[in-house]
């Protein structure tokens, strides 16, 4: 008796079943609520798909909101960026 090792797929777009390797189109409308739910592929085999949620943070910091000034520097002739939170600012132009 042969046997076939099946992997793990793992795909960015759609499920992909890991028998015949078809992508299974809009598998963003499967309703998983955090579990694997059962899928059928049109070659005949059924499979445990579920989703994996990759969730990133992001901090900014702001003078401003800490009621403390910006310290600007010159960046180019006409653009300032805060020492301290990295803020950009376009330099006034004076009129002469």
């Amino acid at each position: 008796m042969k046997i076939v090792k099946y992997e793990e797929t793992l795909e960015s777009q759609d499920l992909k079943c890991p028998y015949c390797g078809e992508m299974i189109g809009d598998s963003w409308e499967l309703n998983f609520n955090d579990d694997a739910v059962e899928i059928e592929c049109d070659c005949g085999k059924k499979f445990w798909g579920s989703e994996i949620v990759i969730r990133d943070f992001k901090g900014t910091a702001d003078c401003e909101l800490n009621n403390e000034k910006h310290e600007f520097e010159e960046v180019t002739n006409d653009c300032l960026k805060c020492k301290i939170c990295g803020k950009y600012e376009l330099k006034s132009k004076e009129k002469k």
